[in-house]
């Protein structure tokens, strides 16, 4: 975690804290209609699909008409959210 980051506690998908860069918080509210925190932990938790590389890690869940899709990297203490983003299709893999 840099200076730039947000620690948030308000969920802790499978016991793990999730921090939020700042530029991740920025593309949430930029989505229209917004995107919660806890709709990103949501995904965190239990993702609609999940694509992995090292330690990378994106995960996409569906809510109401549109995907939102969170791309992180994973630790053993933490999940680090460089960004956040909605599509409205499914992702093709």
């Amino acid at each position: 975690m840099d200076t730039n980051d947000i620690r948030t506690s308000e969920e802790k998908p499978g016991g793990k804290a999730v921090t939020l860069s700042k530029h991740a918080v920025r593309a949430m509210y930029n989505e229209r209609p917004p995107v919660s925190v806890e709709q990103v932990a949501r995904t965190l938790a239990s993702p609609d699909l999940l694509q992995r590389a090292g330690l990378r890690r994106a995960a996409w869940r569906r809510f109401g008409a549109r995907y939102v899709i969170v791309r992180y990297l994973e630790t053993e203490e933490e999940y680090d959210v460089r960004t956040v983003s909605c599509a409205r299709q499914r992702p093709a893999l």
